[in-house]
């Protein structure tokens, strides 16, 4: 896993961190900066700040919110990789 990964998109935003946070919504700099976090903060080995963020983003908008998701994930049987996990 790598908390320091960026991926700029083509509408020119940048997704940030472990659970790639778009900075359009969700940090600054950014026009609304939801989870008033500093984007780089996003990529830091501790990840408290990240994970506070993905929560109040899966909160408001359910995994929808993550392109990535909605493009691999949706609609798929991904019991494979929860497998053993208690949550």
């Amino acid at each position: 896993m790598n908390t320091k990964a960026t991926n700029r998109n083509r509408n020119g935003s940048t997704d940030y961190g472990l659970f790639q946070i778009n900075n359009g919504y969700w940090c600054s700099p950014g026009r609304h900066n939801i989870c008033r976090v500093k984007c780089r903060a996003l990529l830091s080995d501790n990840i408290s700040a990240a994970v506070k963020c993905a929560k109040k983003i899966y909160k408001s908008s359910g995994f929808n919110a993550w392109y990535g998701w909605k493009a691999k994930c949706r609609g798929r049987n991904l019991s494979r990789y929860v497998k053993g996990c208690r949550y």
